[in-house]
């Protein structure tokens, strides 16, 4: 469930405080197509709850060239949701 815009979903820096290279960064609102697997499992306060995003759920697609090397992930609504609620 949507609590905020897609613009404020992809306001937030997922990054901030990162000291790797990281360039040719984006990130976009999608409709999977496919299974991913929600990057929001690695998050510290959700940790160990791996779970995926199904085909046709709404997600933030990030990627960027990180190190030399392209690096790509999804989160789900709902680990944006409770990221978001974190921040503020």
């Amino acid at each position: 469930m949507n609590k905020y815009s897609d613009q404020e979903y992809l306001n937030i820096d997922l990054f901030g405080g990162d000291e790797s290279k990281v360039e040719c960064e984006s990130s976009q609102m999608v409709k999977c197509r496919k299974e991913h697997e929600c990057y929001g499992s690695y998050f510290p306060s959700y940790e160990g709850n791996i779970h995926k995003i199904k085909v046709g759920e709404k997600a933030r697609h990030d990627k960027a060239i990180v190190e030399g090397r392209w690096e790509g992930y999804y989160l789900c609504i709902p680990c944006l949701n409770r990221y978001i609620k974190m921040l503020y």
